[in-house]
């Protein structure tokens, strides 16, 4: 691993780096922990609210690294699963942080996340792919249109079926993911990846069933 750099991120500081791969490996190891419990210590931990809080970090550049080596342990996979779907991030904090956004429950705030995860049949996670971040604009105001998050996953399944012929991709969604639109967009361009929905409404089979 070159100074300065993390797996072919450019980080533009050894130290930096250094301190970015012991918290990632801090935080693998206390999946379910928050920083300062992963950190194990108010040094640690300070040390990596100031990494986390450096604008030389930039999350979708980081994300964009570990795409590319879960790109790379496709080969030799005969199956993956791409499964998508949204979490809330809720935030305790006082209101008006900016950033932060309307969630489900009105009394909350934070931000959603819809990450595409691929795993294997046997359960084993070879990595994410993608993952689309947003704030909800005010009740009433103007916000992202919130289904672009469904049909940027379809395109990176697309695209990465292009290249991986000897890889089955299944793209995977519950009923949100359940929009015409993108199955016509998945019939223009062939139907490079298999598709599996846990469908809205009952749906008709070819010799016509109600499934």
């Amino acid at each position: 691993m070159g100074s300065g750099r993390m797996g072919g991120l450019e980080l533009g500081d050894a130290r930096r780096t250094r301190r970015l791969i012991r918290l990632v490996e801090d935080l693998a190891a206390h999946p379910l922990g928050s920083i300062p419990v992963a950190s194990g210590g108010w040094a640690e931990t300070k040390a990596a609210y100031r990494l986390l809080h450096n604008p030389a970090l930039e999350w979708r550049e980081m994300l964009e690294v570990h795409t590319q080596h879960t790109r790379e342990r496709l080969v030799g996979q005969p199956v993956v699963l791409w499964i998508q779907d949204s979490t809330e991030l809720a935030f305790s904090t006082p209101p008006g942080i900016a950033g932060l956004g309307r969630l489900s429950e009105a009394a909350q705030h934070g931000m959603s996340v819809h990450p595409t995860l691929v795993v294997t049949p046997q359960g084993m996670a070879v990595g994410v792919v993608d993952a689309w971040r947003w704030a909800r604009a005010p009740q009433g105001k103007a916000t992202v249109t919130e289904r672009v998050r469904w049909r940027e996953g379809d395109r990176i399944v697309a695209d990465l079926a292009a290249v991986t012929p000897t890889t089955r991709l299944v793209d995977g969604a519950d009923r949100e993911g359940d929009i015409r639109a993108l199955r016509a967009y998945a019939a223009r361009r062939g139907t490079l990846a298999d598709w599996l929905i846990r469908a809205r409404h009952e749906r008709k089979t070819a010799v016509g069933d109600k499934r």
